[in-house]
């Protein structure tokens, strides 16, 4: 199941990231202009300039920029939680080290018993023949 998520996982974050790459080729009315960044196109130059005036050369379903922007926005999310997620890591590695800390302290701490050793090998004489042993042999 770990594997399932992984590769979802992986799979979305693929598109998310193609999509905000694609996106500017795939926008309807063209990549900078459907997010009202004129003033990035008041003067363009470079590959801003480019950009500005691109019309789109890939024409994807609705349904695909759907599924696109749904994936783009759970990469963003992801990396807007992710200073979250390591500071909850640590909280909670913290407080575990204090838990052990204090179990140690009023040595309430069990140690395992040690394990049982195996049980000694035993010797098999090695086979002098293979096969059928006893066994009549067509001819």
């Amino acid at each position: 199941m770990n594997r399932f998520h992984d590769y979802i996982g992986f799979a979305v974050r693929f598109l998310g990231i193609g999509y905000v790459a694609l996106w500017p080729l795939t926008a309807p009315d063209g990549g900078f202009a459907a997010l009202d960044l004129s003033s990035l196109c008041v003067r363009p130059f470079g590959l801003v300039g480019a950009l500005c005036h691109l019309s789109p050369a890939l024409h994807l379903s609705p349904g695909l920029h759907l599924i696109g922007t749904i994936s783009a926005g759970s990469v963003l999310t992801g990396l807007a939680l992710r200073p979250v997620r390591r500071w909850r890591r640590k909280r909670a590695s913290a407080a575990d080290i204090a838990r052990l800390d204090i179990e140690a302290r009023l040595k309430l701490v069990r140690r395992p018993p040690p394990p049982t050793p195996p049980p000694p090998r035993r010797y098999v004489q090695p086979r002098s023949q293979f096969g059928l042993r006893g066994a009549p042999h067509a001819s």
